[in-house]
């Protein structure tokens, strides 16, 4: 029960807002509860000044007790100093930015308003018999004021117990003393729970605003890149399309020129095969993307030698990194390692990375490959000398549809789905992916795998995994010219 109240008490503590958040919605709630107030105020402020001159009038008449008169008009002088004071300080609360002192000033106001409500309910209790304005006055301040549990709840219970003091003071009968004691208590609970219902409500609608900004900004987002990954995609079809079909004019020109060389067909013939393997590569990448996010991708996890899948796809790939006037480097100290892995798709992982570094790294750079392991896991690392990654970028880089260069005017090709399919490939063994950048510098990726084995074995060449390198090459690299 009691953390129950605690819980309530300080719900903007444990309401789960930064820090930056409770800045803002305490100045939202205080700049309402200003906007609310300040029209009272002014009335209040109308109301005291007439009461002024008719108090006046009934103390120079000798009207009633002149004692409970001037209590009365020093009450209502009162009102109508705090209430000009405070338009003044509505007035320029905006113009110099005071929220500090807004926020204690208007804690204040609380206090003053409930002690006034107060002092006026024991007046006209010795008039009438009531406390109507004190009732009145805890309802309004419950209702229609946002106050915090912890600063309404004392202020409440205060202010109960200060009324209650001052009237026992009067020398009330005990019938009449208990009849307001009641009153009070149960003025003071409802009061307390409508405040609280009150606060409650308005924080809730302001968490709900913040959800609803951040998921239709998220939405956006995701709009934004669903868009620019169809302009991507639309751009790497359109190309090899139109490259296939420019060489398939060409070999039909060269056909009907019997003088055209062979070489000049070998040509166009690998501008097809290149351009084909592109969209393959494009389909596949799309395909298994989409498995992915619907949990329906499969890795076939068996027992295999890391070292051996790595250094097979350093081999194949080492004339035609160096053809393209980079070099390329394989380090271990490992001899075999046997670990639970898919070969298939971490030599396509791996490819898929060095594809991005042969893109991105101009002739004469270098590109290495590594791998290391202790008790728990193993780490790959493929590092190169290129153009580096902006680091603004760094954190996006393996979201879907992401690429630095988004233009359709960029000097490499991509569809921005790649390294997404390489962290999603990564995760499905159980590891992870990471990425080390210096803009102008180079790039690593370190991929970091589990070192255990599997229990359930299996023969690679069964499972179709063992295909033609060279092919697997010119598709995965397809779409560096």
């Amino acid at each position: 029960m009691l953390r129950k109240i605690k819980k309530f008490i300080f719900i903007i503590e444990n309401s789960g807002l930064t820090k930056e958040e409770i800045i803002e919605f305490e100045k939202k709630r205080i700049n309402l509860n200003v906007s609310r107030t300040n029209k009272p105020i002014v009335a209040v402020f109308i109301f005291s000044s007439i009461q002024i001159v008719i108090d006046i009038f009934d103390i120079v008449l000798g009207k009633n007790d002149i004692k409970q008169l001037s209590n009365i008009f020093l009450l209502h002088v009162f009102a109508v100093i705090f209430s000009l004071l405070w338009v003044l300080f509505y007035k320029f609360k905006d113009k110099y930015n005071i929220f500090r002192m807004l926020e204690k000033t208007y804690y204040l106001f609380n206090v003053i308003f409930v002690v006034i409500c107060a002092n006026n309910s024991v007046n006209n209790l010795a008039v009438s018999g009531q406390i109507s304005p004190y009732i009145i006055s805890c309802f309004v301040f419950a209702w229609v004021l946002l106050i915090p549990p912890k600063i309404s709840v004392t202020t409440l219970i205060a202010g109960a117990i200060g009324f209650l003091i001052r009237v026992r003071f009067e020398g009330l009968p005990h019938n009449a003393w208990m009849g307001v004691l009641i009153s009070v208590v149960i003025c003071t609970i409802f009061s307390v729970i409508m405040s609280i219902n009150s606060y409650s409500n308005f924080l809730g609608q302001y968490i709900n605003n913040k959800m609803l900004v951040e998921i239709n900004r998220k939405l956006e987002a995701l709009e934004k890149d669903r868009l620019e990954f169809f302009a991507n995609i639309s751009h790497e079809l359109r190309t090899p399309i139109n490259i296939i079909y420019t060489a398939n004019q060409m070999i039909n020109v060269t056909n009907k020129n019997s003088s055209c060389p062979i070489k000049a067909l070998s040509k166009y013939s690998n501008m097809i095969q290149q351009n084909c393997n592109r969209l393959i590569r494009l389909v596949e990448n799309v395909i298994d993307i989409t498995k992915i996010d619907s949990l329906s991708f499969e890795v076939r996890l068996i027992n295999a030698d890391i070292i051996n899948i790595l250094e097979e796809t350093y081999f194949s790939i080492r004339d035609y990194v160096e053809k393209k006037g980079l070099k390329i480097y394989f380090n271990t100290n490992i001899d075999k390692k046997i670990i639970a892995c898919d070969p298939y798709n971490i030599e396509r992982i791996i490819l898929n990375i060095l594809s991005n570094s042969i893109k991105f790294t101009k002739p004469g750079g270098e590109i290495k490959i590594s791998i290391t392991s202790d008790e728990n896991f193993v780490y790959i690392s493929v590092s190169d000398t290129g153009i580096g990654i902006p680091e603004n970028m760094i954190d996006r880089i393996f979201e879907r549809f992401v690429q630095v260069d988004k233009s359709t005017m960029r000097q490499n090709e991509g569809s921005g789905i790649g390294l997404s399919l390489v962290k999603g490939l990564v995760e499905l063994h159980n590891g992870t992916i990471s990425v080390n950048s210096v803009l102008g510098k180079g790039s690593e990726f370190i991929i970091k795998l589990p070192n255990k084995i599997t229990e359930k074995e299996n023969n690679i060449s069964q499972l179709g995994l063992i295909s033609d390198s060279t092919e697997k090459v010119s598709i995965q690299f397809s779409d560096i010219y």
